[in-house]
């Protein structure tokens, strides 16, 4: 698991020290599918990203988006996002005083309410469309099967059969190519950006048979119930 010191050598240079230790603390305190890795590894794609795209205190502002997204799911997964973007008022204030305007604030805010796959609006800045690109990750079909399987683990699906089909049915809901609420918010330079990739998942998963098997095996490999 990621520590404090990967999260501080990682975005040091972009956020005071106050704010990436007082969120790595809270994180710390998430489900396993929200935990210190997963908003870890969103702040490292969401900086390769943005490299050498935005200026630097551009980059500072999608960083806080990527670093507080998941702040409020300690506290509630399903209106976390919300949670999110009153605390990242909060965190601002106290932890990085004076480094962003009230314009800015509210930008990084907004990055963090529109951040979840299921949100239906219009991404409100370039800044929003970026933290939730970076929060699909480097999409990898194995990677999305796991964090769902631990997720469910966590809140007490412990037969092998249950977390398959939980799996398999949300999988479906979420990336089918037709009806996967996931692709109604993709922000569009994702979809040029990993396009070969998007399509080798929707195959699998538009294969019942397919993804039911390839569900199987990886519960079979990693599930210690």
């Amino acid at each position: 698991m990621k520590s404090s010191k990967n999260y501080h050598d990682l975005l040091g240079t972009y956020l005071p020290a106050g704010l990436i230790e007082a969120c790595y603390v809270s994180v710390k305190c998430n489900d396993p599918a929200h935990n210190v890795d997963h908003v870890y590894n969103v702040c490292a794609y969401g900086l390769e990203l943005a490299a050498g795209k935005f200026t630097k205190k551009e980059i500072s502002i999608i960083l806080a988006g990527c670093l507080m997204h998941d702040l409020g799911c300690r506290y509630d997964r399903e209106t976390h996002h919300q949670i999110s973007f009153g605390l990242a008022f909060r965190y601002l204030d106290i932890h990085a005083p004076k480094m962003f305007n009230e314009q800015e604030t509210m930008l990084i805010a907004k990055t963090c309410y529109e951040h979840r796959a299921s949100y239906k609006g219009v991404h409100s800045s370039v800044y929003s469309e970026y933290v939730a690109l970076a929060d699909r990750g480097k999409l990898d079909l194995t990677d999305l099967i796991d964090r769902c399987m631990k997720a469910r683990v966590a809140w007490g699906v412990i037969s092998k059969e249950d977390l398959v089909n939980e799996i398999v049915d949300h999988l479906v809901d979420k990336l089918s190519e037709k009806t996967g609420y996931m692709w109604s918010s993709y922000p569009e330079f994702g979809f040029e950006l990993n396009k070969d990739i998007i399509k080798n998942i929707i195959s699998v998963v538009d294969n019942k048979p397919l993804l039911m098997s390839t569900v199987k095996d990886h519960v079979a490999t990693n599930f210690k119930g």
